[in-house]
């Protein structure tokens, strides 16, 4: 990896203003600790926040602490393009982010890119007047991402789920970045579903223990553990930014300075797994 490996890293600011992640237990972070993080991560090299229009508080608070010095990039959904434009929809947030232009404006799914073939053309628009510099889809599993494809013309950015154990989009994912579409993964730790004691999960989780216990069982802490996963999908070269949560600063230190210092070959073998345990939106509520 020719590049620093934080530099492959984006921020992913769900939890700055939801409750969010089976493995959350501390709530939503506060602006404060946002500020603190937001600091390191612009120390390190890490300038693209991924944000959303559905993440409760998060875009103003964003807005609140300066983003300028960031690339931003925010998403649409079906409810919100159900009453309005999406030039609307990219007004409002760079209203609530306190900015004059975005890196990119997603749809946060294929449904709502599907249904609304009107706001893919207005997003295309937004990039010709430089108001957005780059437009796409954030997608769930890789037909949707295929049906998309061949409705409309090539995006600039996609962003999938990409783990040790989800390698659905692969293939799709080469032959994008080979075409120059810009490639983000996230869920780089299921949710946080890797570091969680296998016998604590429900019923629903039960083809993963085997798997869990042998990846907890490889490294001597959770940090060393979360340094190999990370690691092992950072240095993919058809990969441009891999998108991370943390709820506090010294989660984006740990991930941080142990980046790299634990091998990738302790990771156990990946095995075929059920889609619906690699797509949290699929997960039961309880």
């Amino acid at each position: 990896m020719s590049q620093k490996p934080t530099a492959k890293l984006a921020l992913g600011t769900v939890q700055f203003g939801l409750d969010y992640g089976i493995s959350n237990l501390t709530g939503r972070t506060p602006k404060s600790e946002v500020a603190r993080i937001l600091k390191l991560a612009e120390l390190n090299n890490i300038n693209t926040l991924d944000t959303a229009k559905g993440y409760g508080e998060s875009e103003a608070i964003l807005g609140e602490l300066g983003v300028e010095d960031f690339h931003v990039i925010s998403k649409l959904t079906p409810s919100e393009l159900k009453n309005n434009t999406a030039e609307t929809l990219v007004k409002q947030s760079l209203k609530a982010l306190r900015l004059s232009k975005l890196y990119s404006m997603l749809f946060h799914n294929a449904e709502s890119a599907m249904q609304y073939p009107g706001a893919v053309q207005e997003l295309q628009a937004q990039k010709v007047t430089g108001i957005i510099s780059k437009w796409g889809y954030s997608v769930y599993n890789p037909e949707e991402l295929e049906q998309l494809l061949n409705k409309y013309e090539l995006p600039d950015l996609i962003q999938v789920p990409y783990n040790h154990l989800d390698n659905r989009f692969e293939p799709l994912l080469k032959e994008l970045h080979a075409n120059g579409v810009e490639i983000h993964t996230r869920s780089t730790f299921l949710q946080g579903v890797f570091f969680m004691n296998p016998e604590q999960l429900s019923k629903f989780f039960n083809p993963l223990k085997d798997y869990l216990v042998a990846l907890q069982e490889g490294f001597g802490s959770s940090e060393s553990m979360a340094s190999a996963l990370l690691f092992w999908v950072l240095e993919k070269p058809f990969i441009d930014k891999v998108v991370i949560g943390v709820n506090t600063k010294r989660q984006l230190e740990s991930n941080i300075r142990n980046l790299g210092t634990s091998s990738a070959i302790l990771l156990p073998k990946p095995f075929n797994v059920p889609n619906e345990l690699l797509m949290p939106n699929l997960w039961p509520k309880n």
